[in-house]
C-alpha cells in the first residue's frame, strides 16, 4: 500500500441504526483488515442527536477496539487519536473540510440528511437507500458517484478504496467534476427563472 498519510473518515448525522451499520461492518473485519483500517483512516463520528446513550455506545466501541480517541467539546485536542466524537452543535458542517470519505445518516430511517455539505469539499459520498426525496443524492447516485448502504456489508466499498491512493483521489476527482457542473446548472437554472 501507497498511502503517504491518513485519511479521513466521516460518519456524519448519524442516528442509532446508522452506527450500528458501521460497527456491524467494523466488526465483521479481520484482524488484518481493522490493522490496515487503524493504520490508513481516522475517524470523525457526528451524532445527529448529541445525547448521553449515543456517545456512550461510540466511546464503548472505540474502547472495545482499541481505537484512541478525543471529545471535540475538549480544549485541547491530541494530535495522535485515531478518532474524535463531534459533542458539540453546529460544527460538523465546516468539519466536512477535511473529510475525504464521508457517510451521511438518516437514509436507513426517516431520509438522508443534506449530502452536499460534504461534495462541496469533494469528499467520496455515502448515504442509505431512503435517499429518494433529497435532489443532491438522486443525482450523485444517477451519475454513479456516490455509494448506497443498503446493508453493513456495502461499507466494505471502504476497503475497495485501499486498494490505492490513486483510487480515492480519483474518485475525490469525480466529486470535484461533479460539483463544478451541478454548480453551473443550478446558476443556469435560477437565471432562466428569473427571466421568466
Amino acid at each position: 500500500n501507497s498511502f503517504k498519510k491518513k485519511y479521513v473518515i466521516v460518519l456524519g448525522s448519524i442516528d442509532n441504526i446508522d452506527f450500528q451499520y458501521f460497527q456491524k461492518y467494523f466488526n465483521s473485519l479481520s484482524n488484518n483488515q481493522k490493522n490496515n483500517f487503524r493504520k490508513f483512516f481516522q475517524l470523525i463520528i457526528a451524532p445527529h442527536e448529541i445525547n448521553d446513550y449515543i456517545i456512550s455506545k461510540i466511546v464503548k466501541f472505540l474502547k472495545f477496539n482499541n481505537i484512541g480517541y478525543d471529545k471535540y467539546s475538549k480544549k485541547k485536542l491530541s494530535n495522535n487519536k485515531e478518532a474524535i466524537i463531534i459533542d458539540t452543535i453546529g460544527d460538523l458542517k465546516d468539519l466536512y473540510f477535511f473529510a475525504d470519505i464521508t457517510y451521511i445518516g438518516g437514509g436507513l430511517k426517516g431520509g438522508v440528511h443534506s449530502v452536499f455539505e460534504a461534495a462541496i469539499y469533494n469528499s467520496i459520498i455515502s448515504y442509505g437507500p431512503n435517499y429518494h426525496l433529497l435532489h443532491d443524492a438522486v443525482n450523485m447516485k444517477k451519475n454513479e458517484i456516490s455509494y448506497v448502504i443498503k446493508n453493513h456489508n456495502d461499507f466494505y466499498f471502504i476497503n475497495d478504496l485501499l486498494d490505492s491512493e490513486i483510487t480515492i483521489q480519483s474518485k475525490k476527482n469525480e466529486m470535484k467534476k461533479f460539483i463544478s457542473n451541478y454548480s453551473t446548472i443550478s446558476s443556469k437554472e435560477v437565471i432562466s427563472f428569473l427571466r421568466l
